[in-house]
């Protein structure tokens, strides 16, 4: 019995890289000492409680990213701390 052939699937793999001038650097970013933190701190936290890799060309919008979630904890300890008052 004869079956039909099956088409390969193209290659998906990135490229090999031909010269240094190719490799994209990348940035590693691992929180520290999240053990002495509060359960609930590192719950808001989000997705900076995990350690990731990114490439050194988004670092401004990670830089973004980190000011403006770290400015909206800061928000809301102030905010807690005033109607604890």
């Amino acid at each position: 019995m004869l079956q039909p052939k099956v088409p390969s699937l193209p290659d998906r793999s990135p490229p090999r890289p031909k010269s240094k001038d190719d490799l994209q650097q990348m940035v590693r970013y691992t929180p520290l000492e999240l053990e002495k933190e509060s359960h609930e701190y590192i719950q808001k936290l989000d997705f900076l409680a995990d350690t990731f890799t990114f490439g050194y060309d988004q670092m401004e919008c990670f830089l973004k990213t980190l000011n403006d979630h770290f400015s909206s904890l800061s928000e809301e300890q102030d905010d807690s701390a005033m109607t604890e008052g």
